[in-house]
C-alpha cells in the first residue's frame, strides 16, 4: 500500500505531503496516515486506544505547521472509504502490469470485508 510517510530507525517521522503530485485535499494525506493505524489495529499489531493516541499526537504536531480544521478531520472516515475503493480499482486495473497473483476472488472478498469493518467502525453511512 502506498504511503506518504516514513519512520527512521530512531522513530522519527517524515511526512511527505505530495498528494499524487497534484492539487487535492491535504486532509487526504492525513487520512492515509490514519489508514496506517487502522491497519495496525485490524491486524492486531496495535490496540485501538494506542492507535488513537498516536494519531492525536500526530495531528497536534501537524497543526503546529499547517492548519487542519475539525471538519476536515471529521471527513477522514469518508475519505477512507474512497481510499479503499480507489486502491481496489487501481490493483484491478494494473493486474496485467504487475502480474499480481494475490488479486483474485479471495483478495476481493477479504478487501470488501475490510472496507465493511472500516464503514462499521467509523460510522460511515451511505456505503456498502
Amino acid at each position: 500500500m502506498p504511503k506518504n510517510f516514513h519512520f527512521d530507525d530512531a522513530g522519527n517521522l517524515t511526512f511527505f505531503d505530495f498528494d499524487f503530485a497534484g492539487k487535492g485535499l491535504l486532509v487526504n494525506d492525513l487520512m492515509s496516515f490514519f489508514v496506517h493505524f487502522f491497519m495496525h489495529v485490524y491486524t492486531g499489531r496495535l490496540k485501538n486506544e494506542e492507535a488513537d493516541r498516536m494519531f492525536a499526537v500526530f495531528v497536534a504536531a501537524y497543526r503546529e505547521t499547517r492548519a487542519v480544521s475539525n471538519d476536515e478531520l471529521k471527513a477522514i472516515p469518508y475519505l477512507g472509504v474512497g481510499f479503499w475503493i480507489f486502491y481496489l480499482g487501481f490493483q484491478h486495473e494494473h493486474f496485467d502490469d504487475w502480474s499480481n497473483l494475490f488479486f483474485g476472488p479471495k483478495f476481493i472478498k477479504d478487501r470488501v470485508a475490510l472496507i465493511k469493518v472500516w464503514v462499521d467502525k467509523y460510522g460511515v453511512s451511505g456505503f456498502i
